[in-house]
């Protein structure tokens, strides 16, 4: 039974994420509380991220963005973590890791995220948001989303579906991103 829009697997999934993220409210700002609005150099950024695909499964596996400060970057960073947590690119126990160069970096994207989930009902009834632990769950599918500073060392044995690396220039090693990126084999479409 589908409730939602971007359920259709008909639709490319760059237009299910779109709807998807279209469907979410903006949390802060002039326009907080207003729906998100994708600007068409975002989607012409995504769409091939999304839709190049072999055999109905994604090929691309790593997209780095840069644009500059005051441009949704934490919002659609947010954005993706919720479509892979609990939108059209989830899977079952998915895990989901955002990096930050730093413990407060690492949990702006939880406050972002936790700040839509608060906003949007249906999130907020099956999504447990644990502050404290940097981490939120989905009670539906069993997928998580976790913050980890650059300097974690918990990264091992850890096999994410998707991992958002904010500010990587500034991380102080490479040890977490590789850590990620290797264990992101031992998933179908990551």
């Amino acid at each position: 039974k589908k409730r939602f829009p971007w359920e259709n697997a008909k639709l490319p999934m760059s237009e299910r994420f779109f709807l998807f993220a279209e469907s979410l409210p903006i949390s802060s700002g002039k326009l907080a509380g207003q729906k998100l609005r994708l600007r068409d150099w975002q989607k012409d950024m995504l769409r091939p991220v999304f839709d190049r695909q072999v055999d109905g499964k994604r090929i691309v596996r790593t997209a780095l963005f840069s644009f500059p400060r005051k441009n949704g970057k934490t919002q659609l960073a947010a954005v993706i973590a919720l479509a892979f947590l609990c939108g059209p690119l989830t899977e079952e126990r998915g895990v989901g890791i955002g990096g930050g160069s730093g413990r407060t970096q690492a949990y702006l994207e939880i406050k972002e995220l936790a700040a839509i989930i608060d906003r949007v009902p249906w999130m907020s009834d099956r999504l447990n948001v644990r502050s404290f632990n940097k981490l939120i769950e989905d009670s539906v599918t069993g997928s998580t989303y976790e913050a980890l500073s650059s300097d974690a060392r918990k990264a091992h044995g850890l096999s994410p579906s998707c991992v958002i690396a904010d500010e990587i220039a500034m991380w102080r090693d490479r040890d977490l991103w590789e850590n990620l990126i290797s264990g992101m084999d031992a998933r179908e479409q990551p």
